[in-house]
């Protein structure tokens, strides 16, 4: 790389909140937790031959608009390469106006180049975004190496390749294998992002997988929108290999949307972390109806600690309707299996699913209490584009949304019910004294007794003041 390489920053920009705004799907921290941007983190290796890159991550080091403004002004980048939330466009959109122009000092230039990456990027949004901002790169796949290629030509704002306000087609799902060049993890090893239980230890995100080979109604991750390609192991483990020895990484969180799709795929990678002597430990997301004993004896002894679990809700009918038929046993068994395989449990469920009311919240309230995972986490629904629950015009929306005589539909993400519902989960769930001995009595390191204290601090804070 020429030492007239262009600059390139991959910016997270500022927020109101603790916004997550990678991999098309935008939300906001919850307890204090804050993992490595996917979109930006995987676009380093492909920028890195072409580029000087350097990493600014507004939200995970806590700075106003005006100090990440006056960051931008001292790097003064050729290209600012940008994450973009659903949560946070508006937010979002009047910071990146003036970040194109602070401190713009090549020759006859009025603002630098933008590229922006993001859930509203891909789904319906992305023509009012060429509006907007007009001569910005929409980068709609994570994964491609067209923004590389730009790069690589020049920049130039006449390229075809940089948007126009004009119809922007949504590119289609990817299938079959995928190659990622090994991204820049030496400008994400900040003490700044953390997951839950991971142990104190410096940790790197780790993709294997694209997408989702399922089709989950609330989602805009599976087959239909994102589709699901694989990574050679080879090339993973290569990744690996590199975080292991280079970076002096303890702890691996797996970001695909669902390691356990490939029951077989999985069993190798075990092997690879079991003979490698890496000595990671790790975490993953999982399905419950793909876990058996076998498999979670091969995870443990491979180093998973973490299993979080998409259970969504223990009721069976709402679970069919959601297309994700699963028996409500299936879900309490996966918990019976971490735990007999040592490992910690973590549960994902959603308020303000269609058909549900009042009463069904409170049943599912008790039965994961019943469960004793070691933390849950209260979603509440989104309509999320690509998902074909709550998409405008979606074929399927009339099944979906069917609720029951005496059910509550939720009114939105701000709704003060389903706030409140959350609210009363949350603290009803964490503040109960057999949870918190629970917790105590696992802890092994210091380390590891102040993160379950940050992380419990946040959640409570947070569940108070966001909305």
């Amino acid at each position: 790389m020429s030492r007239l390489s262009p600059r390139v920053l991959l910016l997270n920009p500022p927020g109101r909140r603790k916004y997550l705004r990678d991999y098309y799907c935008s939300t906001v921290s919850k307890a204090g937790y804050y993992w490595h941007p996917m979109d930006l983190l995987l676009q380093s290796g492909h920028l890195a031959p072409h580029a000087h890159l350097s990493l600014l991550d507004a939200i995970a080091h806590n700075l106003s608009p005006r100090a990440t403004l006056e960051a931008i002004r001292g790097m003064d980048p050729d290209l600012v390469v940008s994450l973009v939330g659903a949560q946070s466009m508006e937010e979002d959109l009047a910071f990146l106006r003036l970040a194109r122009r602070v401190g713009v000092r090549q020759a006859g230039a009025r603002t630098r180049a933008l590229a922006i990456s993001g859930e509203p990027v891909r789904g319906a949004s992305r023509e009012r975004l060429a509006e907007l901002l007009p001569g910005v790169f929409l980068l709609q796949d994570i994964l491609d190496d067209g923004l590389a290629r730009w790069v690589a030509d020049g920049i130039s704002p006449e390229d075809p390749r940089v948007t126009r306000p004009a119809p922007c087609p949504r590119p289609p799902p990817r299938l079959g294998v995928v190659s990622i060049p090994r991204p820049e993890h030496h400008l994400f090893l900040s003490s700044r992002y953390r997951v839950v239980f991971d142990g104190g230890r410096p940790f790197a995100s780790v993709l294997t997988a694209y997408g989702c080979p399922h089709r989950c109604a609330y989602c805009n991750s599976g087959l239909a929108h994102l589709g699901y390609a694989t990574r050679p192991l080879e090339e993973v483990a290569e990744e690996l290999d590199h975080l292991a020895h280079a970076e002096a990484v303890g702890h691996i969180f797996f970001r695909d949307m669902d390691l356990t799709a490939s029951r077989a795929r999985l069993l190798r990678l075990c092997e690879l972390l079991t003979r490698s002597g890496w000595g990671f430990s790790w975490s993953c997301y999982a399905r419950p109806d793909e876990l058996d004993s076998e498999l979670c004896e091969v995870m443990s002894r491979a180093g998973c600690r973490l299993l979080q679990l998409g259970l969504e809700t223990f009721q069976e009918p709402t679970l069919a309707r959601l297309d994700r038929p699963m028996a409500a046993s299936t879900l309490e068994q996966a918990f019976s299996l971490a735990r007999t395989h040592k490992m910690r449990a973590g549960a994902h469920l959603i308020l303000g699913l269609p058909g549900e009311g009042p009463r069904d919240l409170w049943r599912t309230f008790r039965k994961i209490v019943s469960l004793e995972p070691d933390y849950v986490s209260w979603n509440v629904l989104q309509s999320r584009s690509g998902a074909s629950l709550g998409s405008p015009g979606a074929p399927r929306a009339a099944k979906h949304a069917a609720p029951r005589q005496g059910s509550t539909t939720p009114p939105g993400p701000g709704a003060p019910g389903l706030r409140w519902a959350r609210l009363a989960a949350t603290w009803g769930f964490y503040l109960r004294p057999r949870y918190i001995l629970r917790q105590l009595a696992q802890l092994r390191t210091p380390a590891e007794a102040r993160a379950l204290l940050r992380t419990g601090a946040n959640l409570l804070w947070r569940s108070l003041t966001d909305p």
